[in-house]
């Protein structure tokens, strides 16, 4: 039993045997663990796409009712009238500026204009500045689609020297830009003749 030749050959057969045992039991273990990380990312989409679901049917109850322009417009007006009945006419610009976004959301071309004149004319009289850039600008551009282009460049000269008043570098360059841009004269250039 103890025969010579038997033990060499065990071992041999031994040595050929335990690297394909080591290989085999690597490949089960490369095989699990792909199929591991396969299942994982399944759940990991499952999740996901029940994540998504469910924050689609939350969506709607998170969200806020649209807003009510005409009744934005009515109130506006209100404090308006208050604001002027008290004398106090330092925020009637920027109301007036509020009340111009409203008629524009409602369609109401003939009051946006009518409440950005007021902005206008109530910011360069009271401020602020930035009020009366803001509403100069919204004209010059209602002008300028109108191929107004002469109004056009009073009110981005307006809207330009306001920026320049409220320390607006980059507003009065930019506005300067569009100046050039379009033909409009300025300061050098009427100072030049």
């Amino acid at each position: 039993m103890n025969n010579p030749m038997t033990i060499d050959a065990l071992v041999r057969d031994a040595a050929l045997a335990l690297p394909l045992a080591v290989l085999a039991l690597l490949l089960i273990l490369l095989v699990r663990r792909v199929r591991a990380k396969a299942a994982a990312r399944r759940r990991d989409r499952v999740a996901g796409a029940l994540d998504s679901s469910a924050a689609e049917v939350a969506t709607p109850a998170d969200e806020t009712p649209p807003r009510d322009f005409a009744n934005d417009a009515r109130d506006i007006a209100t404090r308006i009238e208050v604001a002027q009945a008290a004398g106090n006419l330092q925020p009637l610009a920027g109301l007036y500026l509020e009340l111009a976004f409203c008629h524009a959301e409602l369609g109401d071309e003939a009051s946006r204009m009518t409440a950005l004149r007021s902005a206008a004319a109530y910011g360069s009289k009271h401020g602020p500045h930035a009020s009366h850039a803001a509403a100069r600008i919204e004209l010059a551009e209602a002008a300028y689609r109108l191929g107004d282009l002469t109004t056009a460049c009073e009110q981005w000269q307006l809207a330009r020297t306001a920026y320049l008043e409220d320390g607006q570098m980059e507003r009065h360059a930019s506005i300067e830009k569009r100046m050039r841009a379009n033909g409009c004269p300025t300061d050098w250039v009427l100072t030049d003749f």
